[in-house]
């Protein structure tokens, strides 16, 4: 459960609480309402029972409204506490994942013995955050399948993996860790990834071939000076 899901949890019970008050005083006030219209209702003018009858009436209207209030909000908290309850079973990952290209990918190596040398699985790691991986594999795994092993990345770090398969698509595995990985070197690979994608720089809108032939004057650019190809 993250802070919002505390505070907002929270912030249920406390409101919860309040309309419970209310709702205490609002059915105290209408069965004071109600004995008095009872006690009076003989020998009293008609102004007095008219008054006697709208309290009464505006009372019953509260402790309604509170009653229904209450139930809805004991609607919302249960829908809350499930969906709270289903995000941990599921294993659905809240935090920030570093997702990579497919030139770019780290590697997931499968060690069950970590003094082992030999490499007994590998596959590229299509997402990664502090609690969990995303394998670029499907039919290997299935879902509590308890895998151990190491993540190799492009930049020579590593972190040991030790986690459990949640999920199987088509396509890809998703694997909740027992251990968190590191936040300073999830963020150390961060930068290394936005530095690496500003290098690629924008994609050429234009053929390369039309690029190689000096004379040729683009539709959307006009040249500016003189071209030093025709000085030659």
């Amino acid at each position: 459960m993250n802070a919002y899901d505390h505070n907002n949890g929270k912030g249920l019970k406390v409101s919860r609480k309040k309309e419970f008050i209310v709702l205490a005083v609002s059915s105290v006030l209408m069965a004071v309402f109600l004995y008095l219209w009872l006690t009076f209702q003989v020998g009293t003018s008609g102004y007095g029972r008219y008054y006697l009858s709208a309290a009464l009436s505006i009372s019953v209207a509260l402790v309604v409204i509170f009653l229904i209030r209450m139930g809805r909000h004991r609607i919302e908290e249960d829908g809350h506490s499930k969906s709270v309850k289903k995000r941990t079973v599921t294993g659905v990952r809240e935090h920030y994942r570093l997702q990579y290209d497919t030139a770019q990918r780290p590697i997931f190596i499968r060690k069950t013995d970590p003094e082992r040398v030999e490499v007994e699985f590998a596959c590229p790691v299509i997402d990664i955050s502090e609690t969990g991986i995303c394998l670029d594999v499907a039919g290997v795994y299935t879902p509590g399948t308890t895998i151990c092993g190491e993540i190799i990345f492009n930049s020579g770090r590593s972190a040991p993996i030790n986690g459990v398969v949640v999920r199987e698509a088509m396509d890809r595995t998703s694997v909740k860790l027992h251990c968190t990985i590191s936040p300073p070197l999830l963020m150390a690979e961060q930068r290394d990834l936005i530095a690496s994608r500003k290098d690629d720089g924008p994609r050429p809108a234009v053929n390369r071939q039309l690029l190689k032939t000096g004379g040729t004057r683009l539709p959307s650019h006009t040249p500016k000076g003189i071209c030093l190809n025709r000085r030659r």
